[in-house]
Order: C-alpha cells, then sequence, then structure tokens
C-alpha cells in the first residue's frame, strides 16, 4: 500500500466518525436506553481488549522491545477497568449503591479511568528507547490484572470514594473533564510522535496504529459532548471499540508481514539516522582526504622536485602581487638572487648524485633562516631566489649578508661550499623580469669580483 493511499484510507476512517457525530448532534432528542445491550456491548469490548493484550505479549516475546509490553499493559488495565464499567451498568448493576449519584458517579469513573490508563501506557512508548526485555514475564500482567481488580472491588464497596463525575444536569464535573482532557492530550501526543516515525518509514502496520489512536483520542471528546443513552454516547463506545479493532488488526498485520514490525519504527530511523551519519562521516573524510590530495598536488604544482623549494611559476606569481602591493601601497621590497659558486666543480668531482644533495642541503639551509612571509624559489640550475617583502636593498643586502656567512661557515654534504648573492629592490614601474635582472646583474657583479660576497644593486 503506498503512502498516499494509507493517507486516504486514514483521512476516511476518521472522518466518518466526525460527521455521524455532527449528524447525530443535531439530533439531541433521540436516546436508546439499553442497559442490557449496554451490558453486553462493553463485556464484549473488555474481551477484545483482552485478547489484544494476550496478543501482544505473544509478540513481546518474538520481538522483546519494551514497547510492545507497554502495549499489553494499557489494554490489560483496559480490560479490567472497561468490566468492572459494564458490570455496575444502570438497570444491569450486580452492586447495590445507596444512591443514583453514588452509581453514575462509579458507573463513569471506570469509562473514563480505562482510556486514560491506556494513554498512560501510550506515552512511555514514544520517547523509550529501544531495547530488548527479555525478563520480562506475564506475571507483571496478571499482577496487574489483580491488583486493578482488587482496588475495583473496594471502591465499589466504598462508593463515597469515587469523586464526582456528573452534575444533576448531566453535564461533567471539572475532574472528569480534566481527566478527560488529560487522556486526550496524552493521545495527541502518541499521534504526532508516531506520525513522525511513519513519515520517515511509512507501513501499513503503523498507520493502524495511528488510525487506532486517533479513534481512541476522539472518545473523550464525544463522551464529554454527549449525554447518557443519547446517540452521540453510543457512538463514542462504537469509536473505542473501532480504535481497539484497529490497533489488534495492525498488530496482526505487522506479524503476519515480518517486514516492519510494530513498535520497532523508531528503532528504524535511529537505525537509519546512524546509517545517514556514517556515512555523512565517510563522505567527510573522503572530502578531507580529497581536499588534502587536491592541496598536495596543488603544492607539486609549484614545488621544486628535488630540493622542495618553489618553483620558478610560484615565485613569479608571488612577485606580481608583491609589486601590485608596492605600487598600492608604496611599501618596500626585495628580491636575493643566489648562485652556488663553482658548482660545476662539485658535479664534475663527485657527481650529479652529490650535487644535487648539496643542493637539497642548501635550500634547508636557507629555509630554516629566512621568514615565514619570505618566499625561497628555484631560479634555476645552481640558481636560487628569494622574495623579501617590506626590505630595502640596504636591508635585504644585510640579510643576504647573514646567509652567505651562515653557508660559507657549514658544511653541505661534508663539502665547503659558499654562494655569491645578488640584490634588487623593486620600482613602482617594475615587472618582474625587470626586477629580477636588476638583482642578476648584482649577481654577475658578485662573481665577476671574487664571488662569496654579496652586491646590492644601485641604479
Amino acid at each position: 500500500m503506498s503512502k498516499a493511499t494509507q493517507l486516504y484510507v486514514a483521512a476516511g476512517t476518521l472522518s466518518i466518525p466526525l460527521l455521524l457525530f455532527l449528524y447525530l448532534l443535531a439530533q439531541p432528542d433521540v436516546s436508546w436506553q439499553a442497559p442490557a445491550f449496554h451490558f453486553y456491548y462493553v463485556v464484549v469490548s473488555a474481551a477484545i481488549a483482552s485478547i489484544i493484550a494476550t496478543f501482544a505479549y505473544r509478540e513481546y516475546s518474538r520481538t522483546q522491545q519494551l514497547r510492545i509490553y507497554l502495549l499489553a499493559v494499557g489494554f490489560i488495565g483496559i480490560s479490567v477497568l472497561y468490566c468492572v464499567h459494564a458490570f455496575i451498568t444502570p438497570g444491569k448493576s450486580i452492586v447495590n449503591f445507596p444512591s443514583m449519584k453514588h452509581h453514575v458517579n462509579a458507573f463513569v469513573f471506570f469509562g473514563d479511568m480505562s482510556r486514560l490508563w491506556v494513554s498512560l501506557f501510550f506515552i512511555p512508548q514514544t520517547f523509550i528507547a529501544d531495547k530488548s526485555y527479555r525478563k520480562l514475564s506475564w506475571l507483571p500482567l496478571v499482577v496487574i490484572a489483580v491488583v486493578l481488580a482488587g482496588l475495583s472491588i473496594f471502591m465499589l464497596q466504598n462508593p463515597e470514594s469515587f469523586p464526582d463525575i456528573k452534575h444533576s444536569n448531566g453535564l461533567d464535573t471539572h475532574f472528569a473533564v480534566i481527566t478527560k482532557v488529560i487522556t486526550v492530550v496524552f493521545l495527541v501526543i502518541t499521534v504526532a510522535r508516531y506520525y513522525e516515525g511513519w513519515r520517515i518509514i511509512p507501513n501499513p502496520a503503523l498507520m493502524a496504529l495511528l488510525i487506532g489512536i486517533s479513534l481512541l483520542s476522539q472518545t473523550p471528546i464525544v463522551f464529554l459532548l454527549s449525554k447518557p443513552w443519547g446517540q452521540t454516547w453510543w457512538l463514542a463506545h462504537h469509536l473505542y471499540l473501532l480504535s481497539f479493532i484497529i490497533i489488534g488488526l495492525g498488530l496482526l498485520y505487522s506479524r503476519r508481514c515480518e517486514q516492519i514490525r510494530f513498535f520497532d519504527v523508531f528503532k528504524q530511523i535511529e537505525e537509519t539516522m546512524n546509517t545517514i551519519e556514517q556515512q555523512k562521516a565517510a563522505l567527510e573524510l573522503a572530502n578531507k582526504q580529497l581536499i588534502a590530495k587536491s592541496a598536495a598536488l596543488e603544492k607539486m604544482a609549484f614545488i621544486d622536485n628535488l630540493t622542495g623549494a618553489f618553483n620558478r611559476q610560484h615565485f613569479d606569481s608571488e612577485a606580481n602581487r608583491e609589486i601590485d602591493r608596492v605600487q598600492r601601497y608604496q611599501h618596500q621590497a626585495s628580491v636575493i638572487l643566489i648562485d652556488i659558486d663553482h658548482f660545476k666543480i662539485v658535479n664534475d668531482t663527485y657527481g650529479h648524485d652529490a650535487g644535487d644533495q648539496v643542493l637539497i642541503e642548501l635550500v634547508q639551509a636557507i629555509q630554516d633562516n629566512i621568514r615565514a612571509s619570505d618566499v625561497l624559489a628555484r631560479w634555476g640550475g645552481e640558481e636560487f631566489v628569494i622574495l623579501t617583502p617590506h626590505l630595502s636593498c640596504a636591508e635585504a643586502g644585510q640579510f643576504a649578508e647573514k646567509l652567505r656567512a651562515l653557508i660559507d661557515g657549514c658544511l653541505l654534504d661534508d663539502k665547503h661550499v659558499t654562494i655569491s648573492l645578488g640584490v634588487a629592490e623593486c620600482h613602482e614601474t617594475d615587472t618582474v623580469k625587470s626586477w629580477v635582472m636588476r638583482a642578476d646583474k648584482a649577481l654577475y657583479q658578485a662573481k665577476a669580483t671574487g664571488r662569496n660576497k654579496v652586491v646590492c644593486y644601485n641604479g
């Protein structure tokens, strides 16, 4: 049965009693005082409630779901309280009351209490966690039935213990109204909670439960607006019995189909949400891994494979940004062009692997001594370039001298290596090419005048 079909069935089933009620309400003077029929009708209703309670317990034995055990408790209470209600039917009562007022109070009290009782056991079904309870036996159900029967007998022997239920004009007292309102509120909350579950996992068994509880919630309202033995009063009895039958049919359907157990829907929702959360976590992890891989690939696109310094492409990009900042904010920036002295001799003497190791260690030594804002890149071969934001030519020259002295004072791959450095400050009219070209001229001068020195471009 599709979701739409289930909704149509529910709407039709719930609207028919409403239309009947409105029709019968227009005939307030029509009544049918039939105590014998009421007696047998309510006894049969109580028997059906006890059958549903028994069947619910058998279903609990199969599923070990606490919700379905509470359903059995609710219907055990109905069967006892409603049966007492039948046996004190005015005109067929097996108990003698001191007055008609006491009789009416007791009669209506047990009817109202049967509905309040089941509503009290529907509420926890919608909030408790799904767990297995294998230790709950049939014994507590018997104890509950015996206790309720004992309390009922005690109250019947003490008629003055019953609260006032009806006024002399036949209307409900405040106690009766409050009892009915609490019953309706609890049942409406239950319907809302189970409807939330049905929307996520629609199935006929759960829809039967929704229809049954909705009819049950209409019953106290119809009783409240009815007069004893009136047509709407009888309609309320029919609604009550019909709610039992529909809930029982839903339970039977669930057991027969073995697809979605009657009260497992919230557990299935939880499992579905857990699956969604797991999938979400897996997607987030995959996304993080993808981002990390993307970042790694992006980094590889701008990193020199051998030395780990940035490549020329990345330097050009950063240098262009720095030129824009120089032009916009008129601050200073310089580049330092570095060349390893006599590097060809290192390669020819020790081999290219040794030369590569020298390049790697040189980059590591420089990176350990530059600022976070500086950009070290491989310019080509044994040449490297450093972008130094916010440094003038003189300041960058001092920094370059520190690097020169550092390299001159250490061994790279157990070899004494020196470097020559050319420094040039950025002009507002510069391009990357013109800027680095001046640093290259300064570097050429450093190499031409003895190497292992720093020359700042002046011009």
